[in-house]
Order: structure tokens, then sequence, then C-alpha cells
């Protein structure tokens, strides 16, 4: 069933602050991304592995 009486500028003003609501959490949401993708490429090399390659204590 629909409603039998629409008024849709009153809606509007009703769902604003959760539009905006919406609006905000998105934003913060795509800079968190965008803050974990610089941080993962930020070009530094990850530390060396040394007990995989088996050349801790060689004198290599």
């Amino acid at each position: 069933m629909s409603a039998p009486d629409t008024n849709t500028d009153r809606q509007r003003r009703r769902h604003r602050g959760a539009i905006w609501g919406i609006i905000i959490a998105v934003l913060i949401g795509l800079g968190a991304i965008g803050l974990m993708t610089l941080d993962a490429t930020d070009g530094e090399e990850p530390p060396a592995d040394t007990a995989a390659t088996g050349s801790e204590g060689t004198g290599n």
C-alpha cells in the first residue's frame, strides 16, 4: 500500500539529518581506505626475514 498523503517537501526536511549522516560516514570510510592504501604503498622495503634465509649466524 502507498501512503495516502505524500508531502515530499516535509519528508525531505525530516530525512535531511539522516542523509547528511550517511554522506559523512561514506566520506570517512573513503578517507580511511585512502589512508590505508597510502600506508601500504609508502615505498618502504619490508624488514628482511633472517630466519627464512638461514643467514643468521653463518658469518657470511
